[in-house]
């Protein structure tokens, strides 16, 4: 087996992400594809920022942002980002206003828009506009996190578990909790902190965090001008739509929130002037070794792109067929979602695709090893982990086709709930079986009786792309045998449902209730 390595720079434990994080100069998460092992004086150089410019608020790189930007970044500087950057469901927020007045994406707030739609609107078309305060509307089972301290807590942590003696694992909730009422001690009551681990474990942070859950609607577009250009301009800069929303946060007196960190009205920028983003990201792949993103190119990314294809053009068909319904179950922004998912796969993809990203990542992993050596660890002892690394990913070779075929079986929004229901009553007749609390069964059977159900077309086209997926992915099994009986996945889709009691919701909760779902049903 061919030894690869992933290196970090000494300073590099200060650029990598967080929950909360400064962007600066925009930021590229690129991941490489595998190439063949290469020596290292062939390999390019390693950069300072191969990683990409992006920081948490507990380790921002002060002195660079001076020397090469001219940004006196200083501890006031810091907070007014910090304070008047937002959280929402999903995505990042900013106040814009002394007075509570918070932006977003416009895509971002589709299902905050659905939310508020009364009987016979349609907002997400028509856009909506609050021209008072009185006609702002309160977006049910919504919030906005605003981060009032990030702490780095790693030694007090690691202090408490070595005093608690015994198993770490056991006694890290009681630390946590310690250093929980300490920190709360110092703010109001209705903060609250949220323990994050940076760095694959290597640090912990506790976030201090006060939500706000009276969050209104303002201001939302059209549909066409929020989403203008479509997907092929979503993830392109610059974009010609009008990609926002205006929500307003509420106090606890049910009056406007008065805020004194919000970002102002700019005059624009010019050329060679450093532009600063604040957010909330997903994670990324930076800390990965080579080896593990061979695997993500090889099987994981390809096997998800491929769910997100399928499952976005069964949606998208559904709506087309009948978009009052679709309306009535939200299949257009479930499309909307995926859509996202499958730009960011693709994206992914291309990048785990060039060879150039890898042998940065191979360059890196070389420059580890020397590294290490030259800050007394032994070399040898990191290159042992790297290959026990490379061994897991042969291990997960092996899997990754049933991975692949199973990815999200048990999901009822992108999934056949025909299916699902199949999975929960062979849950429920194995704790019946096993003579399980009364409590425990009772639960099993109401989560089967409470899946609902998909439009008749949608859900056989679901289950239809499952049968594709156990084809695809297994080929020549006994399960892709027995499942499909020599018939196409569509073949197959319509027959289970025709002689299966959980093809709808309605005659699976009579079974339950009943005498029970049949051993021989087919869906089980």
């Amino acid at each position: 087996m061919t030894r690869t390595y992933l290196a970090r720079r000494p300073l590099a434990r200060r650029l990598l992400p967080g929950a909360l994080l400064v962007f600066a100069f925009g930021w590229i998460v690129a991941i490489p594809e595998t190439l063949p092992a290469q020596e290292a004086a062939a390999l390019p150089e390693v950069g300072e920022f191969d990683f990409g410019k992006m920081w948490t608020f507990e380790y921002p790189p002060v002195e660079h942002f001076g020397s090469t930007y001219g940004v006196d970044a200083t501890p006031e500087w810091f907070e007014r980002i910090r304070m008047a950057a937002l959280r929402i469901p999903g995505c990042s927020a900013s106040f814009v206003s002394p007075h509570g007045l918070v932006v977003t994406n416009h895509h971002c707030a589709r299902g905050a828009i659905a939310g508020v739609t009364r009987d016979g609107e349609s907002l997400l078309d028509e856009g909506f506009y609050a021209a008072s305060l009185e006609e702002e509307r309160r977006i049910p089972n919504y919030y906005a996190d605003q981060l009032l301290a990030a702490l780095d807590v790693t030694d007090e942590l690691e202090a408490g578990l070595e005093a608690a003696g015994g198993d770490p694992n056991a006694a890290r909730g009681d630390v946590l909790a310690a250093i929980q009422d300490r920190i709360l001690a110092d703010y109001d009551d209705d903060a609250r902190v949220q323990f994050v681990d940076l760095y694959n474990g290597g640090r912990t942070s506790a976030y201090v965090i006060r939500r706000y859950t009276d969050v209104r609607l303002v201001a939302a577009v059209e549909l066409q001008l929020g989403f203008f250009g479509g997907d092929p301009d979503n993830f392109t800069y610059p974009r010609y739509a009008l990609d926002y929303t205006f929500y307003r946060v509420y106090g606890d007196d049910g009056e406007p929130l008065e805020t004194d960190h919000w970002f102002r009205w700019g005059n624009g920028v010019e050329a060679g002037e450093p532009i600063f983003m604040v957010g909330n990201p997903g994670p990324t792949n930076r800390l990965l070794t080579v080896a593990q993103l061979e695997y993500q190119r090889d099987h994981l990314v390809p096997g998800r792109k491929a769910f997100f294809e399928t499952r976005l053009g069964a949606l998208r068909d559904a709506y087309a067929a009948d978009p009052e319904t679709g309306e009535q179950l939200g299949l257009r922004n479930r499309a909307f979602s995926l859509s996202n998912s499958l730009k960011a796969y693709t994206g992914r993809l291309s990048a785990l695709q060039d060879p150039d990203i890898l042998a940065r990542k191979q360059a890196a992993e070389v420059a580890l090893v020397a590294d290490a050596s030259a800050s007394g660890i032994e070399s040898a002892r990191v290159e042992e982990l790297l290959f026990a690394m490379a061994e897991v990913q042969e291990q997960q070779r092996e899997l990754g086709a049933a991975m692949n075929a199973f990815y999200r079986i048990g999901d009822p929004t992108y999934g056949s709930r025909a299916l699902l229901r199949g999975i929960r009553a062979l849950q429920l007749r194995g704790a019946e079986a096993a003579g399980s609390p009364a409590e425990e069964v009772s639960q099993y059977r109401e989560a089967l009786t409470d899946i609902g159900d998909h439009p008749a077309d949608l859900e056989e086209d679901l289950l239809a792309l499952r049968m594709r997926d156990l084809e695809r992915f297994l080929g020549d099994d006994a399960l892709v045998d027995a499942a499909l009986d020599g018939r196409s996945a569509e073949g197959a889709a319509t027959v289970l449902l025709q002689g299966s009691v959980l093809a709808g919701q309605a005659d699976a909760t009579a079974a339950v209730e009943g005498d029970g779902v049949p051993a021989a049903d087919p869906m089980v």
